[in-house]
């Protein structure tokens, strides 16, 4: 598989910015790489993986965004990077490159490439089999809803072998119109202008299409959107057509019941009164967002009581990345709270501890990917009444972790976590598949809410 992206934000701020003294409002500006929890509204995206943007697997596969209304003069920009899996291992397991290929597409209509689809203003960008048997990097088409079915432009451009595809090199395409006329620039900087103009007539355009457009079942397998940029040049700058969303992802009332529980949580054993009760190991609450969070908090509401515990080890809530919820297996970034025999008889509060995808090189590889274990406050912090509810909270932003414990004192990770906690996504209550799954029984889960810091407030 390809390697992850770990400095985009760096290298992609330059290039996306520095469109921005051409003037004109921003309708449009999505960073991928957040996952769709920073998608605006009405974006529609099938298929594909999200991690460090929006990875291409399939074919039919398409993130479309609409600006809202036609633009009449703009510019689209996007950024992303390429994995040739056709030399990969694992290409037996992929599917093959359609001929026929759409890579980004603009369309005047919502029914986008479908060739049933009333006549309209569009361009393509084109890049399948075809293009790289003739060593072509790619075929621009547009067309104006003047000229029916007919290609008012159709153009090879460049050659395949100018892509960079190793998955980490982040590429640039752009493509303005103005009164009418279409200029295109490739990854090269390289200009291409309509055929004759486009005969002035491309100058209603309004749904960004990534990927697949309808017109063909090919998909740009191995691409990596990262942004996706629209702009409108007949509006002022800070003018914004861009709706904004509510950032809490789940806000869950445990002591309700199951019935609070989204339909995408799983619950293993417990028991249910004024809110979620372990009773033995093996028991957990497993709530899936949907996507990884990049930059995020976990707040937890528990009570406890004093219980024999079975097991050394025992994590009671945090965070994974991989759905296998263990650290002894392959695994992502994880953000926890460990209250095993080693705090318990100890009088510490509790032990926070969090791994990465990829360990630091300096600590060597002794302990792994982990970049935070650190045993903190005292047990008589907590409430053994079963009735005082305490809150702890999880918070991981711009790849750094923080913990809030009991008494709201909050810990910072050392090192800044190599700046590598930035993929979170499954939240596990009462216990992982860590060490034989050992849960702190006698914890009363009553409340649990997930926020995505990546999208602002309504």
């Amino acid at each position: 598989m390809p390697v992850r992206n770990l400095s985009l934000a760096i290298l992609l701020t330059a290039p996306l910015a520095a469109q921005a003294a051409e003037g004109g409002a921003v309708i449009l500006e999505v960073d991928l790489t957040k996952g769709p929890g920073g998608l605006p509204a009405g974006t529609k995206a099938v298929g594909g993986e999200w991690r460090d943007g929006w990875l291409v697997t399939g074919n039919g596969q398409r993130v479309v965004f609409d600006a809202g209304y036609p633009i009449r003069n703009g510019m689209m920009e996007v950024s992303f990077t390429r994995w040739d899996h056709s030399v990969s291992a694992a290409a037996y397991a992929l599917p093959a490159w359609d001929r026929v290929t759409k890579l980004v597409s603009l369309y005047e209509q919502p029914q986008l490439g479908d060739p049933e689809a009333p006549p309209g203003d569009s361009f393509r960008v084109q890049v399948g089999d075809g293009e790289r048997a003739r060593n072509i990097q790619g075929v621009l088409r547009a067309n104006t809803k003047e000229e029916g079915t007919a290609w008012r432009w159709m153009q090879e451009y460049g050659q395949w072998i100018d892509w960079t595809s190793d998955d980490r090199t982040p590429m640039n395409m752009r493509f303005e119109w103005r009164n009418g006329n279409g200029t295109f620039t490739d990854i090269q900087g390289k200009t291409w202008r309509c055929a004759r103009d486009c005969m002035s007539h491309m100058n209603s355009l309004r749904y960004l299409v990534l990927g697949n457009d309808g017109s063909c079942q090919g998909s740009p397998l191995g691409t990596r959107f990262l942004r996706a940029r629209l702009v409108d040049f007949d509006k002022p700058a800070g003018a914004s057509a861009q709706p904004q969303r509510q950032r809490v992802v789940f806000d869950l009332d445990l002591t309700k019941g199951a019935e609070a529980l989204p339909a995408q949580a799983v619950v293993l054993g417990g028991e249910w009164g004024e809110g979620w009760r372990v009773t033995d190991n093996h028991q957990r609450i497993v709530i899936d967002p949907g996507y990884t969070i990049r930059n995020g908090v976990l707040e937890v509401t528990l009570t406890r009581k004093r219980a024999r515990q079975k097991g050394d080890k025992v994590n009671l809530m945090g965070l994974h990345e991989d759905p296998n919820i263990d650290q002894a297996d392959r695994h992502g970034d994880i953000f926890y709270l460990r209250l095993g025999m080693s705090e318990l008889t100890g009088g510490v509060q509790g032990n926070v501890k969090a791994f990465v995808r990829e360990g630091s090189q300096e600590r060597g590889k002794e302990d792994g990917s982990m970049v935070w274990e650190q045993r903190f406050g005292k047990a008589d912090d907590w409430a053994y009444d079963d009735k005082t509810p305490r809150t702890i909270k999880f918070r991981w932003q711009g790849g750094v972790g923080f913990f809030t414990d009991v008494t709201g004192q909050e810990l910072r990770c050392p090192n800044d976590c190599d700046g590598k906690l930035d993929a979170l996504r499954y939240v596990f209550l009462g216990g992982d598949r860590y060490d034989n799954a050992n849960t702190l029984i006698g914890t009363r889960f009553l409340a649990v809410k997930l926020t995505d810091l990546d999208v602002p407030e309504k």
